[in-house]
């Protein structure tokens, strides 16, 4: 399958509820600085943070009533903008290359070289965010907003910052400048410093219905085969995220072999 990244997913399933909330806190003007958007992961909170800061960045504040989704225009020059990471209004924040890899990167880009898809799924990712990389909010928001006035930061997850990164992020949030929105994507709220936690506006996005995943499934994993397909959506816990990787990694082969195996034992599984 093609991958589809957050920030060009226009198609989002199962977070109605949330949706509806954040439109109506954009409505009524009670619309918090920052947010944690959490929730098991792959079920689309990035894809949904997106969607959000699309609406945010392209809708008409002075007509609110017309609006009764975060719709989007896909196809309006903000939506390109965000899509090409060249918005200058929103800063996507998440773990980069190793060190030793950012500069292979680098180089590749320095040459022109084709960024092959292949080639850069072999570059090793840092296991944190970098602290410099959430100290640069800091130079964003100095900055004066280009289009509309909001200036919006998504930090995707807020689970890999080490502690030197949290307390960084921490500063920001104590003291967020207007009109700005800090979106916090977690997979695991708990681990979360309550420091952090206690400054952000929590918003919780839900596992996917089987009904959703069967039509993410046949969106993003098409041609898969009946047996496949059901096996998938009983072990993937409402996660369409988990259900693709499974399906990439070849998850049914390797049960249906692991039964073999046992069964040749008299397990039964």
């Amino acid at each position: 399958m093609t991958e589809v990244e957050p920030k060009n997913n226009d198609f989002l399933l199962g977070q109605e509820e949330a949706e509806n909330f954040l439109l109506k806190s954009w409505k009524t003007n009670n619309l918090h600085n920052s947010w944690i958007f959490y929730g098991q992961k792959g079920i689309g909170k990035a894809t949904f943070a997106y969607r959000f800061a699309k609406f945010l960045l392209q809708a008409d504040n002075n007509n609110k009533e017309i609006y009764e989704t975060l719709y989007f225009d896909i196809n309006s020059n903000v939506s390109k903008l965000v899509e090409n990471e060249s918005h200058p209004d929103i800063k996507y924040i998440q773990k980069g290359y190793t060190d030793t890899d950012q500069k292979k990167f680098e180089k590749m880009v320095a040459t022109g070289d084709d960024l092959d898809p292949e080639d850069l799924k072999k570059l090793k990712k840092s296991s944190i965010i970098k602290v410099d990389d959430i100290r640069a909010v800091n130079s964003f928001f100095t900055k004066t907003s280009s289009f509309n006035g909001w200036r919006i930061i998504i930090v995707d997850s807020v689970d890999d910052l080490n502690t030197e990164g949290a307390n960084a992020l921490l500063k920001i949030l104590e003291e967020p400048p207007k009109k700005s929105i800090i979106i916090l994507i977690s997979h695991n709220i708990n681990s979360l410093l309550p420091t952090i936690k206690s400054r952000c506006a929590k918003l919780q996005l839900k596992s996917l219905s089987s009904v959703n995943l069967n039509v993410l499934a046949n969106r993003y994993i098409p041609n898969t085969e009946k047996a496949e397909k059901e096996f998938l959506l009983n072990i993937s816990n409402g996660s369409i995220g988990n259900m693709i990787t499974y399906h990439n990694n070849n998850g049914y082969n390797i049960y249906n072999k692991i039964k073999s195996i046992l069964f040749t034992f008299n397990y039964v599984i």
